[in-house]
């Protein structure tokens, strides 16, 4: 299942159970038929939603926060089991890509407070997960994130990660 969502200026970000990404095309209108098939007006041509927009590359902007648990401690204080990033493994297959993926952590604060903890450019033909091992501190919240161009073949099933406590 996806949520589109569409600005005022045509811009497409879809949201799903795995995060949000960014559509490369601008809408010029939505509608459903009868049946509740989603279908778009872009540029003069009328596109179904579910079938792929573009056989050549597509921008792809996918991120996704994760916060630490919150636990209660003694006397009703709140506090967190913080996560220690282990391993991240990124499960995305493309016959093309050009990506970087990162993984950054912070105390939650967030954006431009947080630290790289991972940084890879990947780019050509992706088979196989691509797996990273990780050294460093326990943090209250991770932000995963991959950005990049990639073909219409791409599949993007989901991040997996190993944390210690």
């Amino acid at each position: 299942r996806e949520l589109w969502c569409v600005n005022e200026e045509g811009d497409v970000k879809v949201l799903s159970d795995a995060g949000a990404y960014r559509r490369d095309i601008k809408v010029d209108e939505m509608f459903t038929s009868s049946d509740g098939q989603l279908y778009i007006l872009s540029e003069g041509k009328l596109l179904d939603a579910t079938i792929e927009l573009s056989s050549g590359a597509i921008d792809l902007s996918w991120r996704a926060r994760i916060l630490s648990d919150e636990i209660v401690g003694s006397m009703g204080m709140r506090r967190f089991r913080l996560a220690r990033p282990q391993l991240i493994t990124w499960l995305l297959f493309s016959s093309e890509a050009d990506l970087r993926l990162s993984l950054r952590g912070d105390s939650g604060a967030g954006g431009e407070c947080s630290c790289p903890i991972v940084k890879l450019q990947v780019k050509g033909s992706l088979k196989a997960p691509i797996p990273a091992r990780i050294v460093a501190p326990a943090r209250l919240a991770l932000d995963v994130e991959i950005s990049g161009k990639v073909s219409s073949d791409t599949h993007f099933n989901s991040v997996q990660m190993l944390l210690s406590k």
